[in-house]
Formats: C-alpha cells, sequence, structure tokens
C-alpha cells in the first residue's frame, strides 16, 4: 500500500523541474520546499530554482542541500560556495 493511499494524501501532478511551473493552486502555499539532492540533475536551473521560489509562502523557508566540492562525477551541475554566498539581496561588501 502506498503511503498516499494511507494517509489519504492529495499528491501533487507530476511537472517537468526543466519546462514545468507550479500549478496554480501550490503556488505560495508551502511553509518549507526542500532541495535535497535534486537540482543538480536538472538542466534548467534557472526554472529549478524558480519553482522552489514560486512554490514557498511569503516568509517560508528554502532548504537546497546540493554537492559544492568532492563530488565531481555527480549530477550536471557543480555549485562553488563563492556563487551561493554572493547571491541574492544580501550580497556580502
Amino acid at each position: 500500500m502506498w503511503p498516499t493511499t494511507y494517509l489519504k494524501a492529495t499528491v501533487p501532478p507530476f511537472f517537468d523541474l526543466n519546462t514545468g511551473d507550479v500549478p496554480g493552486d501550490h503556488g505560495g502555499s508551502f511553509d518549507v520546499v526542500l532541495n535535497c539532492g535534486t537540482s543538480e540533475h536538472v538542466f534548467n536551473q534557472y526554472n529549478t530554482f524558480k519553482i522552489m521560489h514560486d512554490a514557498a509562502r511569503v516568509g517560508g523557508l528554502m532548504c537546497h542541500a546540493v554537492p559544492m566540492t568532492g563530488y565531481l562525477a555527480h549530477g550536471v551541475f557543480h555549485l562553488h560556495a563563492d556563487v551561493v554566498l554572493r547571491s541574492g539581496p544580501d550580497e556580502p561588501g
């Protein structure tokens, strides 16, 4: 038995992180959006992070756990800590 059947949960429709968008009824509705080793496998990085941003509610939390060092043969993209630290409105000096 699948957990969604057991819990009687509603599963959002499948969508492609490369080209998809957050379904209208799910936009801005999540308190926490997790990226636990997914985004580095998706070609369209912009759309992947846009979807995660659009799914989170205002004031919600987005947590990205992506490999930065030591996993050179893992995924399509490898983020460097400098890129992460310098992205966003709180860019250091």
